[in-house]
Protein backbone atom coordinates (compact mmCIF):
# COMPACT_ATOMS: atom_id res chain seq x y z
CA UNK A 1 0.00 0.00 0.00
CA UNK A 2 2.53 2.09 0.51
CA UNK A 3 4.80 1.71 -2.44
CA UNK A 4 1.19 2.67 -4.14
CA UNK A 5 0.81 5.57 -2.20
CA UNK A 6 4.79 6.56 -2.87
CA UNK A 7 4.25 6.45 -6.78
CA UNK A 8 0.77 8.48 -6.50
CA UNK A 9 2.79 10.88 -4.86
CA UNK A 10 5.55 12.09 -7.60
CA UNK A 11 2.69 11.50 -10.31
CA UNK A 12 0.51 14.26 -8.27
CA UNK A 13 3.76 16.22 -8.25
CA UNK A 14 5.07 15.76 -11.66
CA UNK A 15 1.19 16.62 -12.84
CA UNK A 16 0.98 19.96 -11.33
CA UNK A 17 4.39 21.02 -12.51
CA UNK A 18 4.21 20.14 -15.84
CA UNK A 19 0.51 21.86 -16.11
CA UNK A 20 2.04 24.97 -15.11
CA UNK A 21 4.91 25.30 -17.83
CA UNK A 22 2.80 24.54 -20.66
CA UNK A 23 0.58 26.68 -19.27
CA UNK A 24 3.19 29.49 -19.76
CA UNK A 25 2.73 29.15 -23.94
CA UNK A 26 -0.12 30.88 -24.19
CA UNK A 27 -1.25 34.07 -23.34
CA UNK A 28 -3.79 35.32 -20.91
CA UNK A 29 -7.71 35.27 -21.48
CA UNK A 30 -10.02 37.42 -19.56
CA UNK A 31 -13.15 35.93 -18.14
CA UNK A 32 -16.82 36.52 -18.35
CA UNK A 33 -18.57 38.67 -16.01
CA UNK A 34 -20.26 35.10 -14.78
CA UNK A 35 -17.08 33.37 -14.86
CA UNK A 36 -18.66 30.04 -12.88
CA UNK A 37 -21.29 29.54 -15.13
CA UNK A 38 -20.04 31.04 -18.76
CA UNK A 39 -16.61 31.56 -21.13
CA UNK A 40 -15.79 31.15 -24.48
CA UNK A 41 -15.71 27.63 -25.19
CA UNK A 42 -11.71 27.82 -26.75
CA UNK A 43 -9.24 30.58 -25.66
CA UNK A 44 -5.91 31.93 -26.74
CA UNK A 45 -4.58 29.60 -23.75
CA UNK A 46 -6.26 26.15 -24.81
CA UNK A 47 -5.13 26.47 -28.57
CA UNK A 48 -1.77 26.95 -27.59
CA UNK A 49 -1.77 23.43 -25.48
CA UNK A 50 -0.43 20.41 -27.43
CA UNK A 51 -3.09 17.97 -27.57
CA UNK A 52 -1.83 15.81 -29.84
CA UNK A 53 1.48 15.11 -27.92
CA UNK A 54 0.49 11.77 -25.68
CA UNK A 55 3.38 9.46 -25.35
CA UNK A 56 2.20 5.99 -25.04
CA UNK A 57 3.00 2.68 -25.21
CA UNK A 58 3.06 1.84 -29.32
CA UNK A 59 1.43 -1.47 -28.34
CA UNK A 60 -1.57 -0.16 -26.42
CA UNK A 61 -4.54 -2.11 -27.73
CA UNK A 62 -7.12 0.26 -29.15
CA UNK A 63 -11.25 -0.27 -28.95
CA UNK A 64 -13.18 -2.56 -27.44
CA UNK A 65 -9.63 -4.60 -27.28
CA UNK A 66 -8.63 -2.12 -23.91
CA UNK A 67 -9.10 -4.65 -21.46
CA UNK A 68 -7.84 -4.48 -18.17
CA UNK A 69 -4.67 -6.86 -19.15
CA UNK A 70 -4.54 -3.27 -21.11
CA UNK A 71 -5.38 -0.91 -18.94
CA UNK A 72 -4.24 1.28 -15.84
CA UNK A 73 -5.27 -0.75 -12.92
CA UNK A 74 -7.41 1.35 -10.05
CA UNK A 75 -8.92 0.38 -6.79
CA UNK A 76 -12.67 0.13 -7.93
CA UNK A 77 -12.16 -0.52 -11.23
CA UNK A 78 -10.01 -0.07 -14.51
CA UNK A 79 -9.02 2.68 -16.33
CA UNK A 80 -8.24 1.76 -20.53
CA UNK A 81 -5.28 2.74 -21.86
CA UNK A 82 -6.66 5.16 -24.79
CA UNK A 83 -5.47 5.93 -28.29
CA UNK A 84 -4.00 9.20 -29.28
CA UNK A 85 -6.63 10.18 -30.62
CA UNK A 86 -9.02 9.26 -27.68
CA UNK A 87 -6.84 10.74 -25.09
CA UNK A 88 -6.52 14.14 -26.73
CA UNK A 89 -10.53 14.41 -26.83
CA UNK A 90 -10.28 14.16 -23.24
CA UNK A 91 -8.17 16.93 -22.85
CA UNK A 92 -10.24 19.12 -25.10
CA UNK A 93 -13.35 19.16 -23.12
CA UNK A 94 -11.25 19.72 -19.91
CA UNK A 95 -9.76 23.19 -22.33
CA UNK A 96 -12.73 24.03 -23.39
CA UNK A 97 -14.66 23.56 -20.46
CA UNK A 98 -17.46 26.52 -19.78
CA UNK A 99 -18.10 25.92 -16.38
CA UNK A 100 -15.20 27.21 -13.92
CA UNK A 101 -16.08 24.30 -11.64
CA UNK A 102 -14.85 21.90 -14.19
CA UNK A 103 -11.57 22.92 -14.12
CA UNK A 104 -10.77 19.97 -12.36
CA UNK A 105 -9.48 16.75 -12.42
CA UNK A 106 -9.81 13.80 -10.29
CA UNK A 107 -7.13 11.52 -9.43
CA UNK A 108 -7.43 7.59 -7.30
CA UNK A 109 -4.34 7.42 -5.67
CA UNK A 110 -4.34 3.60 -6.37
CA UNK A 111 -3.37 4.11 -10.22
CA UNK A 112 -1.01 1.08 -10.98
CA UNK A 113 0.57 0.06 -13.97
CA UNK A 114 -0.79 -3.51 -16.23
CA UNK A 115 1.21 -6.49 -14.93
CA UNK A 116 2.28 -8.86 -17.97
CA UNK A 117 2.49 -12.21 -16.41
CA UNK A 118 3.35 -13.87 -19.43
CA UNK A 119 6.58 -12.19 -18.55
CA UNK A 120 9.29 -13.56 -16.06
CA UNK A 121 7.57 -16.17 -13.98
CA UNK A 122 9.28 -18.26 -10.85
CA UNK A 123 10.38 -20.86 -11.63
CA UNK A 124 10.61 -24.25 -9.64
CA UNK A 125 13.62 -26.34 -10.43
CA UNK A 126 15.64 -29.87 -9.71
CA UNK A 127 18.75 -30.87 -10.61
CA UNK A 128 20.11 -28.09 -12.14
CA UNK A 129 23.34 -28.96 -13.99
CA UNK A 130 25.06 -25.71 -13.05
CA UNK A 131 25.07 -26.50 -9.28
CA UNK A 132 28.76 -26.78 -7.88
CA UNK A 133 29.27 -29.69 -5.90
CA UNK A 134 28.33 -29.82 -2.57
CA UNK A 135 25.57 -26.88 -3.05
CA UNK A 136 21.96 -27.02 -4.14
CA UNK A 137 20.67 -27.93 -7.20
CA UNK A 138 17.22 -27.79 -6.42
CA UNK A 139 14.93 -24.43 -5.81
CA UNK A 140 13.48 -21.51 -7.11
CA UNK A 141 14.27 -18.55 -9.84
CA UNK A 142 12.89 -15.30 -8.88
CA UNK A 143 10.07 -13.67 -11.29
CA UNK A 144 11.38 -11.23 -13.44
CA UNK A 145 14.05 -12.61 -14.62
CA UNK A 146 13.15 -15.32 -16.82
CA UNK A 147 11.98 -13.16 -20.16
CA UNK A 148 8.99 -14.10 -22.80
CA UNK A 149 8.03 -17.37 -20.98
CA UNK A 150 4.75 -18.03 -22.85
CA UNK A 151 3.91 -16.37 -25.84
CA UNK A 152 0.65 -15.15 -25.31
CA UNK A 153 -0.91 -12.76 -22.24
CA UNK A 154 -3.70 -15.51 -20.96
CA UNK A 155 -6.41 -13.15 -19.67
CA UNK A 156 -6.12 -10.33 -23.22
CA UNK A 157 -4.76 -12.54 -25.81
CA UNK A 158 -2.34 -10.19 -26.59
CA UNK A 159 1.15 -11.10 -28.03
CA UNK A 160 3.35 -11.20 -24.36
CA UNK A 161 5.83 -8.38 -25.68
CA UNK A 162 3.33 -6.30 -25.91
CA UNK A 163 1.64 -7.20 -22.89
CA UNK A 164 5.38 -6.65 -21.07
CA UNK A 165 6.01 -3.10 -23.31
CA UNK A 166 2.81 -1.70 -22.02
CA UNK A 167 3.50 -2.67 -18.58
CA UNK A 168 7.16 -1.39 -18.61
CA UNK A 169 6.07 2.48 -19.51
CA UNK A 170 3.03 2.00 -18.32
CA UNK A 171 4.22 4.36 -15.36
CA UNK A 172 5.79 6.86 -17.76
CA UNK A 173 2.07 7.12 -19.63
CA UNK A 174 0.57 7.41 -16.18
CA UNK A 175 2.65 10.29 -15.20
CA UNK A 176 2.16 11.65 -18.66
CA UNK A 177 -1.51 11.47 -18.36
CA UNK A 178 -1.78 12.77 -14.84
CA UNK A 179 0.43 16.06 -15.83
CA UNK A 180 -1.54 16.31 -19.40
CA UNK A 181 -4.82 16.05 -17.22
CA UNK A 182 -3.51 18.62 -14.72
CA UNK A 183 -2.18 21.05 -17.76
CA UNK A 184 -5.84 21.47 -18.75
CA UNK A 185 -7.24 22.15 -15.67
CA UNK A 186 -4.69 24.88 -15.16
CA UNK A 187 -5.63 26.59 -18.45
CA UNK A 188 -9.08 26.15 -17.79
CA UNK A 189 -8.75 27.90 -14.70
CA UNK A 190 -6.47 30.54 -16.37
CA UNK A 191 -9.12 31.48 -18.16
CA UNK A 192 -11.19 32.82 -15.05
CA UNK A 193 -8.61 34.44 -13.50
CA UNK A 194 -6.83 36.22 -16.05
CA UNK A 195 -3.47 35.50 -15.21
CA UNK A 196 -0.53 37.32 -17.02
CA UNK A 197 2.40 35.52 -18.23
CA UNK A 198 5.52 37.08 -16.72
CA UNK A 199 7.59 39.48 -19.24
CA UNK A 200 11.37 38.64 -19.94
CA UNK A 201 13.11 38.72 -17.20
CA UNK A 202 10.59 39.00 -14.82
CA UNK A 203 8.52 35.96 -12.60
CA UNK A 204 4.99 35.67 -11.22
CA UNK A 205 3.54 33.61 -8.44
CA UNK A 206 0.94 31.22 -9.60
CA UNK A 207 0.30 29.73 -6.35
CA UNK A 208 -3.32 30.61 -5.96
CA UNK A 209 -4.22 29.57 -8.89
CA UNK A 210 -3.07 25.90 -8.48
CA UNK A 211 -4.87 26.18 -5.09
CA UNK A 212 -8.02 26.64 -6.42
CA UNK A 213 -7.64 23.21 -8.64
CA UNK A 214 -6.18 21.14 -5.85
CA UNK A 215 -9.18 22.67 -3.66
CA UNK A 216 -11.86 20.60 -5.84
CA UNK A 217 -10.44 17.27 -5.50
CA UNK A 218 -9.74 16.04 -2.03
CA UNK A 219 -7.15 13.66 -2.63
CA UNK A 220 -4.53 16.54 -3.14
CA UNK A 221 -5.25 18.27 0.34
CA UNK A 222 -2.02 16.99 1.71
CA UNK A 223 -0.15 19.10 -0.98
CA UNK A 224 1.40 22.30 0.65
CA UNK A 225 3.41 24.24 -2.77
CA UNK A 226 4.74 27.43 -3.64
CA UNK A 227 5.07 27.58 -7.41
CA UNK A 228 6.28 30.51 -9.41
CA UNK A 229 6.81 30.89 -13.20
CA UNK A 230 10.03 32.98 -15.07
CA UNK A 231 10.69 34.14 -18.48
CA UNK A 232 14.38 34.25 -19.53
CA UNK A 233 15.45 37.72 -20.18
CA UNK A 234 17.00 36.26 -23.06
CA UNK A 235 15.24 33.84 -25.54
CA UNK A 236 16.27 31.34 -27.78
CA UNK A 237 15.93 32.21 -31.06
CA UNK A 238 13.53 34.99 -30.48
CA UNK A 239 11.08 32.33 -28.65
CA UNK A 240 10.22 32.79 -25.02
CA UNK A 241 11.87 30.56 -22.41
CA UNK A 242 9.69 29.43 -19.50
CA UNK A 243 11.02 27.87 -16.26
CA UNK A 244 8.90 26.54 -13.38
CA UNK A 245 9.64 26.00 -10.15
CA UNK A 246 7.77 24.04 -7.41
CA UNK A 247 8.70 23.18 -3.90
CA UNK A 248 6.78 21.70 -1.21
CA UNK A 249 5.78 19.45 1.67
CA UNK A 250 3.04 16.24 2.12
CA UNK A 251 2.12 14.33 4.73
CA UNK A 252 5.13 11.73 3.80
CA UNK A 253 7.61 14.26 2.96
CA UNK A 254 8.50 16.84 0.32
CA UNK A 255 8.82 17.73 -3.42
CA UNK A 256 11.04 19.75 -5.37
CA UNK A 257 10.37 20.19 -9.18
CA UNK A 258 11.57 22.22 -12.30
CA UNK A 259 10.67 22.40 -15.50
CA UNK A 260 12.47 24.72 -18.81
CA UNK A 261 9.83 24.63 -21.41
CA UNK A 262 10.45 26.20 -24.96
CA UNK A 263 7.83 26.89 -27.72
CA UNK A 264 9.24 27.07 -31.48
CA UNK A 265 6.48 28.69 -33.34
CA UNK A 266 3.94 30.67 -32.20
CA UNK A 267 1.32 27.92 -32.20
CA UNK A 268 3.46 25.99 -29.73
CA UNK A 269 3.46 23.17 -32.27
CA UNK A 270 6.59 22.69 -32.18
CA UNK A 271 8.79 22.57 -28.38
CA UNK A 272 11.45 21.12 -26.23
CA UNK A 273 12.16 20.98 -22.80
CA UNK A 274 13.62 19.18 -19.24
CA UNK A 275 11.40 18.27 -16.86
CA UNK A 276 12.89 16.99 -13.74
CA UNK A 277 11.07 16.00 -9.99
CA UNK A 278 13.03 14.81 -6.91
CA UNK A 279 10.02 13.17 -4.02
CA UNK A 280 11.86 12.16 -0.91
CA UNK A 281 9.70 10.00 1.78
CA UNK A 282 10.25 9.91 5.59
CA UNK A 283 11.32 6.08 6.70
CA UNK A 284 9.20 7.51 9.89
CA UNK A 285 5.93 7.30 7.75
CA UNK A 286 6.34 3.34 7.22
CA UNK A 287 6.87 3.64 3.67
CA UNK A 288 8.80 0.02 2.04
CA UNK A 289 12.85 1.53 1.83
CA UNK A 290 13.68 -1.31 -0.83
CA UNK A 291 17.67 -1.46 -0.44
CA UNK A 292 17.70 1.62 1.72
CA UNK A 293 17.78 1.40 5.34
CA UNK A 294 15.89 3.31 8.79
CA UNK A 295 19.22 4.96 8.95
CA UNK A 296 18.90 6.71 5.98
CA UNK A 297 16.01 8.39 6.93
CA UNK A 298 13.95 7.80 3.93
CA UNK A 299 14.06 7.02 0.06
CA UNK A 300 14.10 9.64 -2.73
CA UNK A 301 12.66 8.73 -6.06
CA UNK A 302 14.03 10.63 -9.17
CA UNK A 303 12.66 11.25 -12.43
CA UNK A 304 13.63 13.50 -15.31
CA UNK A 305 12.19 13.90 -18.39
CA UNK A 306 14.10 15.31 -21.92
CA UNK A 307 12.08 16.21 -24.84
CA UNK A 308 11.16 17.56 -28.26
CA UNK A 309 8.23 17.88 -30.70
CA UNK A 310 9.09 18.52 -34.33
CA UNK A 311 5.62 18.04 -36.54
CA UNK A 312 4.08 14.68 -35.50
CA UNK A 313 8.06 13.69 -34.25
CA UNK A 314 8.06 13.50 -30.28
CA UNK A 315 10.92 12.37 -28.89
CA UNK A 316 11.55 11.92 -25.31
CA UNK A 317 14.58 10.53 -22.56
CA UNK A 318 13.13 9.08 -19.61
CA UNK A 319 15.46 8.68 -16.71
CA UNK A 320 14.12 7.48 -13.15
CA UNK A 321 16.55 6.00 -10.09
CA UNK A 322 15.40 5.39 -6.41
CA UNK A 323 18.06 7.02 -3.89
CA UNK A 324 18.30 6.80 -0.03
CA UNK A 325 17.93 10.13 1.96
CA UNK A 326 15.62 12.09 4.33
CA UNK A 327 14.82 15.30 1.70
CA UNK A 328 15.53 16.66 -1.43
CA UNK A 329 18.77 18.32 -0.83
CA UNK A 330 20.01 14.29 -2.05
CA UNK A 331 21.95 14.61 -5.19
CA UNK A 332 20.44 12.75 -7.85
CA UNK A 333 21.04 15.11 -11.02
CA UNK A 334 23.51 15.78 -12.85
CA UNK A 335 24.66 19.57 -14.80
CA UNK A 336 21.76 19.14 -16.95
CA UNK A 337 19.26 18.20 -14.02
CA UNK A 338 18.54 14.87 -15.01
CA UNK A 339 19.25 11.86 -13.26
CA UNK A 340 22.60 10.75 -12.83
CA UNK A 341 23.14 7.49 -12.86
CA UNK A 342 27.09 7.68 -11.88
CA UNK A 343 25.73 8.54 -7.85
CA UNK A 344 24.73 6.20 -5.61
CA UNK A 345 21.08 5.28 -6.31
CA UNK A 346 19.97 1.87 -4.54
CA UNK A 347 16.54 1.00 -5.70
CA UNK A 348 14.89 0.28 -8.97
CA UNK A 349 16.14 2.45 -11.77
CA UNK A 350 14.46 2.72 -15.57
CA UNK A 351 16.11 4.64 -18.89
CA UNK A 352 13.64 5.24 -21.76
CA UNK A 353 14.64 6.68 -25.57
CA UNK A 354 10.82 7.10 -27.49
CA UNK A 355 10.87 7.94 -30.73
CA UNK A 356 7.33 8.15 -31.79
CA UNK A 357 4.58 9.54 -34.21
CA UNK A 358 2.48 12.08 -32.26
CA UNK A 359 -0.45 11.53 -34.44
CA UNK A 360 -0.96 7.39 -34.25
CA UNK A 361 1.42 6.27 -31.32
CA UNK A 362 3.73 4.28 -33.68
CA UNK A 363 7.10 4.00 -33.69
CA UNK A 364 10.46 2.82 -31.27
CA UNK A 365 10.74 2.46 -27.80
CA UNK A 366 13.92 0.96 -26.23
CA UNK A 367 13.78 0.17 -22.36
CA UNK A 368 16.57 -0.36 -20.02
CA UNK A 369 15.75 -1.19 -15.94
CA UNK A 370 17.68 -2.51 -13.21
CA UNK A 371 16.05 -3.58 -9.83
CA UNK A 372 18.98 -2.03 -8.16
CA UNK A 373 22.79 -0.44 -8.38
CA UNK A 374 24.46 -3.67 -7.91
CA UNK A 375 23.26 -5.68 -11.31
CA UNK A 376 25.70 -5.62 -13.51
CA UNK A 377 23.48 -5.57 -16.38
CA UNK A 378 20.20 -3.86 -17.27
CA UNK A 379 17.22 -5.98 -18.27
CA UNK A 380 16.12 -4.45 -21.95
CA UNK A 381 12.97 -4.51 -24.02
CA UNK A 382 13.15 -3.10 -28.04
CA UNK A 383 9.87 -2.55 -29.79
CA UNK A 384 9.69 -1.40 -33.12
CA UNK A 385 5.68 -0.82 -34.38
CA UNK A 386 4.96 0.62 -37.87
CA UNK A 387 1.81 1.15 -40.30
CA UNK A 388 1.75 0.58 -44.07
CA UNK A 389 -1.36 0.70 -45.92
CA UNK A 390 -3.93 -0.78 -43.44
CA UNK A 391 -1.93 -3.07 -41.49
CA UNK A 392 -0.01 -2.15 -38.16
CA UNK A 393 2.84 -4.42 -37.11
CA UNK A 394 6.14 -4.78 -35.55
CA UNK A 395 8.54 -6.58 -33.50
CA UNK A 396 10.12 -7.11 -30.31
CA UNK A 397 13.10 -8.15 -28.72
CA UNK A 398 14.51 -9.07 -25.40
CA UNK A 399 17.59 -9.32 -23.83
CA UNK A 400 20.43 -7.72 -21.43
CA UNK A 401 22.47 -4.80 -21.69
CA UNK A 402 24.87 -2.35 -20.43
CA UNK A 403 23.97 -1.51 -16.34
CA UNK A 404 22.76 2.41 -16.80
CA UNK A 405 25.65 3.30 -14.80
CA UNK A 406 27.16 3.07 -18.44
CA UNK A 407 28.22 5.76 -20.60
CA UNK A 408 27.31 3.91 -23.94
CA UNK A 409 24.91 1.63 -25.25
CA UNK A 410 21.88 1.93 -22.50
CA UNK A 411 18.72 0.05 -23.69
CA UNK A 412 20.96 -2.05 -26.32
CA UNK A 413 20.44 -5.66 -26.15
CA UNK A 414 24.22 -7.07 -26.00
CA UNK A 415 23.33 -10.91 -24.72
CA UNK A 416 20.84 -13.28 -23.21
CA UNK A 417 21.33 -14.50 -20.05
CA UNK A 418 19.15 -17.64 -19.19
CA UNK A 419 20.24 -18.17 -15.93
CA UNK A 420 20.27 -15.01 -13.70
CA UNK A 421 20.21 -16.20 -10.68
CA UNK A 422 20.40 -19.94 -9.96
CA UNK A 423 22.93 -22.10 -8.60
CA UNK A 424 26.31 -21.63 -10.48
CA UNK A 425 24.62 -18.60 -12.38
CA UNK A 426 27.00 -17.01 -15.42
CA UNK A 427 26.34 -13.61 -16.51
CA UNK A 428 28.58 -13.75 -19.50
CA UNK A 429 25.09 -14.82 -21.13
CA UNK A 430 25.12 -15.94 -24.62
CA UNK A 431 25.47 -13.48 -28.20
CA UNK A 432 21.46 -14.26 -28.59
CA UNK A 433 17.85 -12.59 -27.77
CA UNK A 434 14.68 -13.41 -27.64
CA UNK A 435 12.23 -12.18 -30.70
CA UNK A 436 8.28 -11.89 -30.91
CA UNK A 437 6.54 -10.10 -34.02
CA UNK A 438 3.22 -8.96 -33.69
CA UNK A 439 -0.04 -7.65 -35.54
CA UNK A 440 -2.64 -5.41 -34.93
CA UNK A 441 -6.17 -7.52 -35.01
CA UNK A 442 -9.16 -5.76 -36.65
CA UNK A 443 -10.39 -5.34 -33.00
CA UNK A 444 -7.02 -3.30 -31.98
CA UNK A 445 -5.60 -5.86 -30.18
CA UNK A 446 -1.56 -7.02 -31.10
CA UNK A 447 -1.42 -10.52 -31.43
CA UNK A 448 1.10 -13.02 -32.09
CA UNK A 449 2.28 -12.55 -35.66
CA UNK A 450 1.92 -16.57 -37.32
CA UNK A 451 4.64 -15.90 -39.56
CA UNK A 452 7.23 -18.59 -40.04
CA UNK A 453 10.04 -16.15 -41.63
CA UNK A 454 13.20 -16.29 -40.87
CA UNK A 455 12.40 -12.71 -39.84
CA UNK A 456 9.55 -13.06 -37.53
CA UNK A 457 9.04 -16.35 -36.16
CA UNK A 458 8.58 -16.80 -32.77
CA UNK A 459 11.74 -17.06 -30.94
CA UNK A 460 11.24 -17.23 -26.86
CA UNK A 461 12.25 -20.78 -26.00
CA UNK A 462 15.67 -21.64 -24.25
CA UNK A 463 16.38 -23.67 -20.76
CA UNK A 464 17.16 -21.92 -17.41
CA UNK A 465 20.54 -22.48 -17.24
CA UNK A 466 23.61 -21.12 -18.48
CA UNK A 467 23.67 -22.73 -22.22
CA UNK A 468 20.39 -21.78 -22.40
CA UNK A 469 19.92 -25.64 -23.73
CA UNK A 470 18.93 -29.11 -21.81
CA UNK A 471 21.16 -31.25 -23.39
CA UNK A 472 20.81 -34.63 -23.73
CA UNK A 473 23.17 -35.21 -21.17
CA UNK A 474 21.19 -33.56 -18.43
CA UNK A 475 17.80 -34.51 -19.39
CA UNK A 476 17.36 -37.26 -17.50
CA UNK A 477 17.95 -35.03 -14.46
CA UNK A 478 17.28 -31.88 -14.83
CA UNK A 479 13.52 -30.34 -14.87
CA UNK A 480 11.64 -26.73 -14.43
CA UNK A 481 8.08 -25.60 -13.34
CA UNK A 482 7.19 -22.37 -14.23
CA UNK A 483 4.01 -20.73 -12.33
CA UNK A 484 2.75 -19.21 -15.06
CA UNK A 485 -1.30 -18.00 -15.92
CA UNK A 486 -1.65 -20.79 -18.26
CA UNK A 487 -0.55 -23.36 -15.31
CA UNK A 488 3.06 -24.90 -14.30
CA UNK A 489 4.42 -25.93 -17.45
CA UNK A 490 6.94 -28.94 -16.95
CA UNK A 491 9.74 -29.67 -18.51
CA UNK A 492 9.75 -34.04 -18.69
CA UNK A 493 12.48 -35.82 -17.44
CA UNK A 494 13.50 -37.38 -20.88
CA UNK A 495 13.28 -34.00 -23.52
CA UNK A 496 15.85 -31.97 -24.48
CA UNK A 497 15.44 -28.34 -25.09
CA UNK A 498 16.96 -26.38 -28.23
CA UNK A 499 17.16 -22.48 -27.63
CA UNK A 500 15.83 -20.98 -30.45
CA UNK A 501 16.92 -17.67 -29.49
CA UNK A 502 18.16 -15.54 -32.61
CA UNK A 503 21.36 -14.27 -33.39
CA UNK A 504 21.80 -10.72 -32.26
CA UNK A 505 22.70 -9.65 -35.76
CA UNK A 506 19.11 -10.46 -36.47
CA UNK A 507 17.49 -8.03 -34.36
CA UNK A 508 15.89 -5.51 -36.39
CA UNK A 509 15.86 -2.34 -34.63
CA UNK A 510 17.46 1.05 -34.48
CA UNK A 511 17.60 2.70 -31.01
CA UNK A 512 15.39 6.13 -31.71
CA UNK A 513 17.83 9.53 -31.39
CA UNK A 514 17.80 11.03 -28.04
CA UNK A 515 16.36 14.54 -28.37
CA UNK A 516 18.65 17.55 -27.39
CA UNK A 517 19.14 19.77 -24.26
CA UNK A 518 16.76 22.84 -24.10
Amino acid sequence: MREKNRSSLIKLASAFLMALVVATCGSSSTSDDDATTATPTTSTLSTAYPAEATVTSPTAASGASASATQALKIKNGTVAVKPPTDEATDIKNILNATKEDDCKISFDTNLQAPNALCYGPTITYSAHPDALVGTPSAGSLPSGDTGMWIATETSSGEACVASKMNSLIGEVKNNLDLMRKMTAAFLCQAKFDSLALPEAGKSVDLTASAKKVFARDASTTQFNATVTLARDATDKAGRPIYTATMTGTMSAGSFQATIKHIPEDDANTNYSGLFSLVVALKSSTNIPLGNCTTADGGIVDAMSIRYNKSSSNLKMLFKRAGFCGADTSVKVFDTNNEVDYSLSWKNNAHYAIFGLNSSDGTGDVAHAWQAGNADDNARVLNVTVSTSGSTTSGCGYFGYGPKLQSTSGLATISKMICNWAGPGNSHTGVLKAQRQCFTKDTTGKFVTDTSTSATKSLAITYSPNNSCSKSPATAADFTYTANTPAGNQVVATSDTVTSNLIDLSAIVFTTPTAPSLP
